[in-house]
């Protein structure tokens, strides 16, 4: 939900929840620090990552975590995660700015998470990817544990906004990774 209402000015991103899908309760993530910018969400499943195992972040087998950009001081990611189908939130870690080199300011949001490597039946190395308007470029991350993030690369393209990264299976059974983003200039 956008709480941009033409007059306080944009705040940012906000979760809305309703118990009958028509009078939604607006919870703000304001946290002090930054707003709720944009970013994605997965379904965890347990041995996904020895980390958040270790942390017993699910009472269960599975739950959902989301990462997101918290717009504040810098652009900075956060990892959440709900055990209630997403009612409820707790934050868990911080991911810097700094992890692409950048230690002032810039445009680094829109986190997508995906799978980058697999081994068997798991993915061994998680990826993630930003995006930069001001400078035209989209970043890189990737992680083992989806909390630890090592830089992994960029380039430059004009204006990107919300990459998106996802993999496709060609008619003649061939696995093929696409990487999509919007721009600023809408047609």
């Amino acid at each position: 939900m956008d709480d941009h209402d033409g007059q306080t000015g944009y705040r940012g991103w906000e979760l809305a929840q309703s118990s009958n899908q028509f009078y939604p309760l607006l919870m703000g993530f304001g946290d002090g620090n930054g707003y709720m910018w944009s970013g994605s969400a997965m379904v965890y499943h347990r041995g996904m990552s020895e980390t958040i195992d270790a942390g017993n972040w699910f009472s269960g087998e599975s739950g959902l975590i989301a990462f997101y950009t918290r717009d504040g001081a810098l652009q900075n990611q956060v990892l959440m995660s709900s055990d209630d189908g997403g009612m409820t939130w707790t934050k868990r870690i911080l991911i810097p700015q700094n992890r692409v080199g950048i230690n002032t300011r810039i445009d680094c949001r829109d986190p997508k998470v995906f799978p980058l490597v697999r081994e068997n039946d798991r993915v061994a190395t998680w990826g993630m990817t930003l995006s930069n308007q001001a400078d035209g470029k989209v970043y890189f991350l990737k992680s083992e544990d989806l909390c630890a993030w090592d830089y992994a690369g960029e380039f430059a393209i004009d204006r990107p906004e919300c990459v998106d990264v996802y993999a496709l299976t060609a008619d003649d059974a061939s696995e093929h990774t696409v990487l999509t983003f919007s721009g600023r200039s809408y047609l």
